[in-house]
C-alpha cells in the first residue's frame, strides 16, 4: 500500500512518524501519544529535521478528535493498549470512506534455546 501523494495521516507516535513525514512530504502527519514526555521527544525531532508537514498531540488511542484519515498506522503499540479493540474502532470511524487502518505487530516465535521475532503486518481493507 502507497501512502497518497497527499493526504492525512494519524500515527501513533514513535520515530517512525518524523522518517514517514521526511518520505512523504506532501502528506500532512498527526502523532498521537497519551505519554506527554514521548509528544515532547516527537516534536523536538521533527523541528530538528526542519518538518512542517508533521504535529503531535497528546490523546490516547481512542480519545483523538479528528476524522477524515487517508491512513491511520499502528506500530508496535496495539498490544500494550487497555482497550485494543476499541482502539481500533475508534480508528475506523476516524477514517476517511476510502482510507486504510494499518496495524504493525511482533509476533514472538520460542523453540528450544532460541527465541526469535518477526513482524507481522495487518491491513484493513476499505470500509464502506
Amino acid at each position: 500500500m502507497a501512502l497518497p501523494s497527499s493526504g492525512r495521516t494519524n500515527v501513533m507516535v514513535g520515530a517512525s512518524t518524523v522518517l514517514l513525514a521526511q518520505a512523504f512530504p506532501e502528506s500532512e502527519f498527526i502523532g498521537y501519544d497519551y505519554h506527554s514526555p514521548s509528544i515532547d521527544i516527537a516534536r523536538k525531532r521533527a523541528a530538528e529535521a526542519a518538518l512542517n508537514n508533521a504535529r503531535f498531540e497528546v490523546a490516547d488511542a481512542t480519545g483523538y478528535k479528528e476524522k477524515d484519515f487517508d491512513l491511520i498506522a499502528f506500530f508496535d503499540c496495539l498490544h500494550d493498549m487497555d482497550d485494543p479493540v476499541g482502539a481500533a474502532r475508534h480508528a475506523r470511524q476516524a477514517l476517511k470512506p476510502d482510507g486504510n487502518c494499518m496495524f504493525v505487530e511482533p509476533s514472538q516465535a520460542t523453540a528450544l534455546k532460541t527465541t526469535s521475532t518477526r513482524w507481522d503486518v495487518y491491513i484493513t481493507v476499505p470500509h464502506r
